[in-house]
This record gives structure tokens, sequence and C-alpha cells, in this order.
């Protein structure tokens, strides 16, 4: 299972063809998560929601944590195809930040964002969580995962963190916010929970088994910036 996580750069023996998560811990002590992929003579790459409608597709780098997942090697071109058409559909309007639960259609076979009234954004762990139920690979069962009071309180201390900025945006941004307040206290499932999902050995991946392994994650992850 080791074998499946690294930090950044891969060992050598590390197969050609891959997909998995990357975690990095911030300056904020928060964790980061996204998509991670590599296909044979491409390069590897990581889709990832870095805030409201920032999202990126870029190459991974020292210091990020990776996590692989044991996928069928026959399903994996598929699934990075899927990620490019993403990014190719959503990257000029980017995609909303908020705590709605991946759990729901957000993405057409064709990559484009499905929205409404119970699918005001996502996290950027809700965002990995719903590219891979949407290319037919669930990582996750968020049925199992119970509501968490400390949860609230990491939600809410992102919209104070932001409140600053989100007080300069334009009108659209502070009523989309407005409303992403009413969403606290929706299920949340944490960075290292989708590090511990994608170690597991079969997916998509309980609550207590999750929870166990990515105890394993965040004792490898590296240490935040200084």
């Amino acid at each position: 299972m080791q074998e499946r996580m690294f930090p950044w750069p891969p060992p050598s023996n590390t197969s050609g063809v891959f997909a998995g998560v990357i975690l990095e811990r911030l300056k904020s002590n928060w964790t980061h998560v996204g998509f991670l992929y590599r296909i044979e003579d491409s390069g590897a790459y990581v889709l990832h929601l870095w805030g409201h409608r920032k999202l990126l597709h870029e190459p991974p780098r020292e210091g990020q944590l990776c996590v692989l997942c044991e996928i069928e090697p026959v399903r994996l071109p598929s699934l990075a195809a899927f990620a490019r058409r993403l990014y190719r559909k959503n990257k000029s309007q980017g995609i909303p930040y908020a705590f709605s639960s991946p759990e729901q259609d957000w993405f057409s076979a064709e990559g484009s964002l499905l929205l409404g009234p119970e699918r005001l954004g996502l996290t950027c762990a809700n965002f990995v969580l719903a590219l891979y139920r949407a290319a037919g690979l669930p990582l996750v069962q968020l049925d199992t995962w119970p509501v968490r009071e400390d949860d609230s309180a990491w939600q809410q201390s992102v919209l104070e963190e932001w409140a600053p900025a989100i007080a300069e945006a334009k009108q659209k941004t502070q009523e989309h916010f407005a409303q992403v307040r009413n969403e606290i206290g929706t299920v949340r499932c944490r960075p290292s929970e989708i590090g511990g999902a994608a170690l597991a050995s079969e997916f998509p991946c309980a609550f207590d088994t999750a929870v166990k392994l990515a105890v394993e994650v965040e004792r490898a992850l590296p240490a935040r910036p200084a």
C-alpha cells in the first residue's frame, strides 16, 4: 500500500500510467487536495479547485503528497480524458466555491458543469469527489460520513478568512457567498480522508476505513511552508 503514497516526484519504479489525488499543506494550516493523473509520454498533471472560480490544471510540484488509487490500468486513459474535457469546458468561467454535497450530478459526460438550487459550488475536496463520481469511479460512500461539529466551525472559518475579499467583490459574488453561508453544517469529507479513500484497497470507501487511513496520510504529508 505504501508504494502508492509518496512525496512528489515519484520513485523511479512507479508505473507510467496512474491516477489518484495530491495533497498539500497550506500556510493557513488547511490542507488542499486535487485530482492527479499521468498518462505515459504526456506528463503528470493536477486538476484542482484553488478557490472561487479558480480551476487550475498544472504539473505537480515538490512539497505535495501523491496517493495513487488502485484503478484498473485499462480505465485510466478514459478517466484522464474526462478530466481534460472537464477542464476545457470550465477553465474560462471556473467552478464556484461552496459547501454543496458532491453526491449529485455535477458534470455532464462532456464535462460541462451542472449547477442548480442544491448545487451552489464545491470545495477543493468536493470537487475531487464530484470528478471521480462523474467519471464512474466514486471514491467514497458519503452517506457513511457523520455530521461533525468541528466541520461547521471550519466552514465558518473559511467565510471569515475570505470576508474582506468578498466585501470588495462584485455584487454577484457577494450574493453567491450569502447563499453559501446557508450551507454551513453540510457533511464534509476532509482532504486527508479523501487521501485515505484513495489509499484504500477497494472503493467506494466507507467512513471508518477512510478515517483510519487518513492517519497515515497525515503522517506522510510534508510540513507546511514557513
